[in-house]
């Protein structure tokens, strides 16, 4: 994991010291997520059962079928971060993962029609909410329990952030694409499961796919494409995990994308979602 020195270490060390104290304002705070070990603090389940207050009907994509619930976390166990969680409550995280229909349908940011594939649930704390096995025709994955590790965020040099907040400073690009920067900064990779920071893409910058969904009217590559595409931020990454087939193709990832201002509203309903594969 890394941190917010010795990632400002390697600003300061390679970047003129405009570009290095711009570049600085860019880091985020994150949590990794991995398998909690005995004695560890458990924040939450990648796989399992969802719990739900016994009005609320199971998330569903209506025409294709049920969802199917991939992680589920308890905000208060959350170490702070630069993203406004809840400070308590459970947040659980649905997808549409082909279980129905044989993988036929996917459900991807840069296809609007898709977007009901997936689903953000907060159960408030108080709120009566019980176990709730999945619909028939869905097999819930083995839970595993997960503690959060805080770890510094750097966007790498696709990410739309980092071209909107150097707009065409043509010196500030080329310093940024110093091969020793660039390997520095390599060393530590983004975690495969992770809440906040930056999202460790497949196939480009998630943002910018929720855009292309979002925003058909922006020119992709031109900075008011990459001003919006920046204003989305991380919620939830998941990646693959062998040991309970929860596979999302070749080496692929999950992205719950958010806008900061409706995350802290908790307009959970204005969340995004895209998927990645190799």
């Amino acid at each position: 994991m890394a941190s917010l020195d010795e990632f400002a270490a390697i600003a300061d060390r390679h970047l003129p010291e405009p570009v290095a104290r711009r570049w600085k304002e860019l880091l985020r705070t994150a949590l990794e997520l991995q398998p909690a070990e005995p004695g560890d603090t458990v924040v939450g389940r990648l796989g399992g059962e969802a719990v739900l207050p016994a009005d609320m009907p199971w998330p569903a994509w209506e025409g294709h079928g049920p969802l199917t619930l991939i992680a589920s976390l308890d905000c208060a166990l959350l170490p702070k971060i630069d993203l406004p969680l809840p400070e308590t409550g459970l947040l659980q995280f649905f997808f549409f993962d082909g279980q129905v229909d044989g993988g036929t349908t996917l459900v991807n940011g840069g296809l609007p029609e898709t977007r009901d594939g997936s689903r953000v649930v907060f159960v408030p704390e108080g709120t009566h909410a019980e176990p709730r096995p999945h619909p028939e025709g869905i097999v819930a994955y083995e839970p595993t329990a997960v503690k959060a590790e805080l770890t510094c965020s750097a966007p790498d040099e696709q990410s739309p952030v980092l071209v909107a907040h150097f707009g065409g400073d043509e010196d500030a690009a080329a310093a940024l694409a110093d091969e020793d920067f660039i390997e520095s900064i390599a060393p530590w990779d983004k975690p495969e499961h992770q809440i906040g920071g930056y999202a460790a893409e497949v196939q480009g910058p998630p943002e910018e796919e929720i855009v292309n969904g979002l925003r058909p009217d922006l020119e992709p590559g031109t900075l008011p494409y990459k001003a919006e595409a920046s204003a989305w931020q991380l919620l939830l990454q998941v990646g693959d995990v062998d040991e309970t087939e929860m596979l999302w193709g070749d080496t692929g990832q999950l992205y719950w994308m958010v806008r900061p201002a409706d995350l802290a509203a908790a307009r959970f309903s204005e969340t995004a979602f895209t998927w990645q594969s190799g």
